[in-house]
């Protein structure tokens, strides 16, 4: 259905990816990578009811979302989601492999674009639902200033609208772009990786 390259997926023994997934690395208009997962068929006898726009937070990835997509694909909704620039197995914006970075936000504004206009509007079914979580809630809805009929209608699940102490934050970082620390981690913080919990 779609000429790009494809893209792994992550599945664990009792935790596996929906079935009909198609996993692609999409080129963005400047170039950068990002993986993009649907799940879609161009089956006449399937009476999809929709199409579900699924995004997801800061640090996500389309695989937390396993479950909720295969509910969704039960109520007869066809999905996409897709993980943001700097984060899943999306195109990384600075060495450090472990670290989400995105250097403006209008970045995700125009990934979130590119892909609504080049594959899910001419590509999927109508009514096109969006469903945004945290950060993904955040782009949405600033999508929905830009693409106000494209959506149908719109779920968000705590959207990031602000953080706390965002006027010690914002000159915080200031600062830190000044001492040519903007791609390091925030004064105080450090890598959480090795300590997950399951």
């Amino acid at each position: 259905m779609f000429n790009y390259k494809n893209a792994p997926y992550v599945e664990l023994k009792d935790y596996h990816a929906p079935a009909g997934i198609q996993s692609y690395f999409v080129p963005m208009s400047d170039g950068k990578k990002l993986r993009v997962c649907l799940w879609v068929s161009d089956d006449p006898k399937i009476n999809y009811r929709g199409t579900i726009l699924l995004q997801q937070g800061h640090n996500e990835f389309v695989e937390k979302y396993y479950e909720v997509i295969d509910e969704l694909l039960k109520r007869n909704f066809a999905v996409l989601s897709f993980d943001w620039r700097g984060q899943g197995m999306s195109e990384r914006l600075i060495i450090d492999q472990n670290k989400a970075f995105v250097e403006d936000f209008k970045d995700h504004d125009n990934d979130l674009s590119f892909i609504l206009e080049n594959i899910l509007v001419p590509n999927f079914p109508k009514p096109i639902i969006g469903i945004g979580h945290s950060m993904g809630g955040c782009i949405m809805l600033s999508a929905l200033y830009k693409h106000k009929k494209t959506f149908n209608s719109v779920v968000l699940s705590a959207p990031m609208l602000g953080f706390r102490n965002e006027s010690l934050l914002m000159p915080l970082i200031s600062l830190m772009r000044l001492m040519n620390m903007g791609q390091s981690y925030l004064i105080g913080s450090k890598p959480n990786m090795g300590k997950e919990i399951s």
